[in-house]
């Protein structure tokens, strides 16, 4: 039987809570009691943890670069909790080096 129900959450007679399309926000302790008329109060805690979907997006000029160029590539991530971005290229971590600058995201290699 549902005790209360809302869009986003229900609460069945049996102590069961479900959350529906659970956000970051949903994120936080959960306390539970049970108690009746012979026995005193029992509280259990828990603590939810929502961990957001990582996306990431790079942000450039698409098309042909020529040589000599600088090129400026940026590399947007979200999510929560926020992601480490890295740039690879043959399977190798690119780190600043030379014509090499990477930081937080941003690559830019220049001529």
């Amino acid at each position: 039987k549902i005790l209360t129900f809302s869009n986003h959450y229900s609460v069945f007679d049996n102590g069961s809570l479900i959350i529906n399309n659970v956000q970051v926000g949903d994120a936080g302790d959960y306390e539970c009691t049970a108690e009746n008329e012979v026995a005193p109060v029992v509280r259990r805690k828990t603590n939810l943890i929502v961990k957001d979907i990582i996306g990431a997006d790079i942000q450039t000029h698409q098309g042909t670069f020529h040589e000599g160029e600088t090129i400026h590539l940026v590399c947007i991530g979200t999510g929560y909790p926020t992601p480490h971005l890295e740039w690879i290229k043959d399977d190798n971590v690119m780190k600043s080096f030379g014509k090499v600058t990477v930081r937080n995201g941003d690559l830019t290699i220049t001529a």
